[in-house]
């Protein structure tokens, strides 16, 4: 457990630095973000500092994601 979210927040601060992720990494993070922020505010409250948090980071992750997806690749 210890060592999935330690691995986690490495993703996310290599995201926050804009080093290389894949997308199927960030998929990932994307996805247990999105079930982190559900349970938070299903027990916190939506509008809970912790809740907006959680939906801060996920933005950031899916901008990023967004970012990627929408790069293209240039042809020779």
């Amino acid at each position: 457990m210890i060592l999935q979210i330690s691995c986690k927040i490495s993703y996310v601060k290599k995201v926050e630095r804009n080093l290389n992720v894949s997308k199927q990494d960030l998929i990932l993070l994307i996805e247990q973000k999105r079930g982190e922020l559900i349970q938070v505010a299903l027990k916190y409250g939506f509008t809970s500092s912790l809740a907006v948090r959680n939906s801060q980071e996920l933005d950031r992750l899916l901008n990023e994601y967004n970012k990627i997806s929408n790069t293209k690749v240039p042809t020779h």
